[in-house]
């Protein structure tokens, strides 16, 4: 009865839809319940009933997982073997250290670059005084030699 979104799923970087099985259609609904919290006063999600509904074609259905891309074009069902894989996990675990990897690098460019010793990281960029840390031109560089 209860479905949830496992918890190495790629929907961070790959959204979806939900649509109908039968016609496609993306107006279905689900049934779910809630219970309530007294301590928050308020309704919280308990469940959704795994079987769907289709306003569209009027019938019961089973629902349907697409991707979309950043346009809102259909990319295809989404599989299990996307959702469980290994592989799949590591890849978007690649993406993600090297997203925040450049998101540092210019974070660090624009805040700290020729502004020495006023921030703890200092030590790390110039291996603890031994070395002069990047210039802003120089991690430019890195930063474009990196997306290539």
């Amino acid at each position: 009865m209860n479905q949830s979104i496992p918890p190495g799923a790629d929907h961070n970087l790959r959204p979806v839809t939900v649509r109908c099985k039968q016609c496609g259609s993306e107006e279905v609904i689900r049934d779910a319940s809630a219970v309530w919290s007294d301590s928050d006063q308020t309704w919280e999600l308990a469940g959704v009933n795994d079987q769907g509904y289709c306003d569209n074609c009027g019938s019961e259905t089973s629902l349907a997982q697409r991707y979309l891309g950043t346009d809102g074009e259909d990319y295809g069902a989404v599989t299990q073997a996307d959702l469980y894989d290994s592989e799949v996990d590591a890849k978007l675990q690649e993406r993600r250290i090297f997203a925040t990897t450049q998101a540092a690098l210019r974070f660090w460019q624009r805040e700290a670059v020729g502004v020495m010793d006023e921030f703890p990281e200092d030590d790390i960029a110039s291996g603890d005084g031994k070395m002069v840390p990047l210039t802003g031109e120089e991690i430019d560089t890195l930063c474009e030699s990196l997306n290539r």
